[in-house]
């Protein structure tokens, strides 16, 4: 073990490498107990690794660096990102950092580890009473030598128990990890003895990124540990293999929000707080930002290239000019750039267009005020125990949190959801989803609800978070993160029920009861509504496409676990 600490007791650091038994897996372990005067906030770069922090006392807060919106945890976990996130404390942390490779993620957290890619979720809701009780013996622990050697206990046993990785991919992780230019995924594939396409599947299931996403984040780490010892521009563009210096700058921005020579006009500032600003010794994690720094990033396109004028220097509100379509009702040609601002932009948008997006609008407040009642009238008597009920109870709340998020939308354009908040679960139901779609009555069926249509729902949640409306595609930030959470929890019902016979038996059950629910999530394959709202950016795939992708993947879902898809 390693301790730093400053004379004037305003921080500590300790830093310890885990048991042998545990390494490469597990990376690295850190202690910190911060008390300085003045808030802190700091950009926390891409890295390829999954961190736990485990909070003893204050919150920290973190937000996407591309739309800031701070969400406080006192403990979390960090999934692999491609894109830099914001950290920030208000001068005050006490706690630890656990580094794992992903794939030691995979069998400590026992989750599909795509569920956490580009997130950050609490820690309690991964790992429920089990992350609880950690934190809880942590922090009562009398000092850094009995916390790490803790850790080493709890991971131990953990990842014994957990899921196995796939020799297969902790190979193609190797390969992809030492290379420090762009490796073919085709021949990574083959090195290993799969099929690219199966190899994108379970890198997705165990490390979280796809293989070609993994090489962006090894060649950035690459490109900083250059940039921070003395290289330049050209030079670490020329050894990670980018095209030029331009393809570099690019990608660099991109992935941190910073130009390379921003980043290091930042790094030389020096730091307020402990003296080394990483997080994990040996790599460039982090870099110091003013604590009253805005986002880093500007507003970026999820559908189109937006031209770069109106990236960079968008008009001033006042002065929006009507996008084009406000002036001619037809349907948009498939190279035409549909970017509406504002409300105002979308209330002098074609009926069409106000139209469609409406209804889509109003569906997804309806289905989310529709879950809050099904986890507490349905599945909240179905739970096997408290702690179950208090999870109920709790996405019950985050549902009722999406309607709010939805309603705030929509009375921007002057639509008044109060009726809908007032209705009952029956009421509602004759608008929008068949009555038998909540009428669950096993817990298998709760897991199942959670783990097949929770998710396929994510696909539209995700088509809807690249929409058109902007204000619209904003608003899912913070939803898709938590339906992820909610996903995971019921895949996490669904695997402990299948290990005896009789629990896969009544999974079996529901997964023949409510796959062909899965599939209605997405609406009549044949609609030409769907096509249309494809070409006004409201949808980025039509009915069909988007069933059709799902049942590849749900699918490998239900059969991963030896179950059979109805007929």
């Amino acid at each position: 073990m390693r301790l730093l600490s400053c004379p004037s007791g305003e921080w500590e650091i300790a830093r310890a490498l885990p048991d042998e038994r545990l390494r490469p897996g597990v990376h690295s372990y850190r202690g910190f107990r911060i008390a300085l005067r003045r808030p802190q906030r700091r950009l926390e770069l891409p890295q390829g690794m999954v961190t736990l922090v485990i909070g003893f006392e204050d919150p920290i807060r973190i937000a996407n660096a591309v739309h800031p919106a701070w969400t406080p945890y006192t403990s979390l976990v960090a999934g692999l990102h491609t894109r830099a996130a914001l950290g920030e404390h208000d001068g005050r942390a006490f706690g630890m950092q656990v580094i794992l490779t992903p794939w030691a993620a995979f069998s400590f957290l026992a989750v599909d580890m795509h569920e956490l890619a580009e997130s950050v979720v609490d820690l309690d809701t991964v790992l429920g009473a089990r992350g609880r009780a950690l934190a809880d013996a942590l922090a009562a622990a009398p000092g850094w030598a009995e916390r790490f050697a803790l850790l080493d206990r709890v991971l131990t046993r953990a990842c014994a128990s957990g899921p196995v990785v796939c020799p297969q991919v902790l190979r193609a992780w190797e390969l992809l990890c030492v290379g420090r230019r762009h490796l073919p995924v085709g021949n990574v594939a083959a090195e290993v003895g799969w099929s690219e396409r199966q190899l994108r599947r379970r890198f997705q299931e165990q490390i979280g990124l796809s293989p070609m996403a993994v090489t962006r984040v090894v060649r950035l780490r690459h490109a900083l540990h250059l940039l921070t010892t003395g290289a330049s521009a050209t030079a670490t563009a020329s050894a990670c293999g980018f095209h030029d210096q331009p393809h570099f700058q690019h990608e660099f921005k991109a992935m941190t929000g910073l130009t390379p020579a921003e980043f290091l006009a930042h790094r030389a500032l020096g730091s307020v707080g402990p003296a080394c600003v990483d997080r994990i010794a040996g790599r460039v994690t982090s870099v110091l930002l003013p604590a009253s720094a805005g986002h880093v990033w500007g507003p970026i396109s999820t559908r189109r290239a937006i031209p770069r004028d109106d990236r960079v220097k968008p008009p001033r509100p006042e002065t929006l000019p009507l996008p084009e379509r406000a002036k001619v009702a037809k349907v948009p040609s498939d190279d035409e750039v549909i970017v509406v601002r504002t409300p105002e932009e979308f209330l002098g948008m074609p009926e069409e267009y106000q139209s469609m997006a409406k209804r889509q609008m109003l569906i997804h407040a309806e289905g989310e005020l529709s879950g809050a009642d099904d986890y507490i009238r349905v599945f909240y008597p179905l739970a096997p125990n408290a702690e179950e009920r208090q999870v109920c109870c709790e996405r019950a709340a985050e549902e009722i949190n999406h309607f709010k998020v939805a309603s705030a939308v929509l009375s921007d354009l002057g639509i008044d959801t109060t009726q809908m908040s007032t209705q009952t679960l029956e009421e509602r139901r004759k608008l929008f989803l068949t009555a038998d779609f909540h009428n669950s009555s096993t817990w298998a069926e709760r897991g199942v609800v959670s783990w097949l249509i929770e998710d396929a729902v994510m696909e539209l949640l995700k088509e809807m978070s690249a929409s058109s409306y902007r204000p619209w595609a904003d608003s899912f930030r913070t939803v898709i993160q938590d339906e992820r959470v909610h996903i995971a929890h019921g895949a996490r019902i669904v695997r402990g029920l299948v290990k005896d016979r009789e629990g896969k038996k009544q999974v079996q059950a529901a997964v023949d009861r409510l796959w062909p629910h899965s599939l209605d999530v997405f609406g009549n394959p044949a609609s030409k509504k769907a096509e249309i709202a494809v070409s006004w950016g409201l949808r980025t795939r039509t009915n069909a496409e988007a069933r059709r992708d799902w049942e590849v993947r749900g699918g490998a879902k239900v059969k991963k676990l030896g179950l059979t898809l109805p007929v």
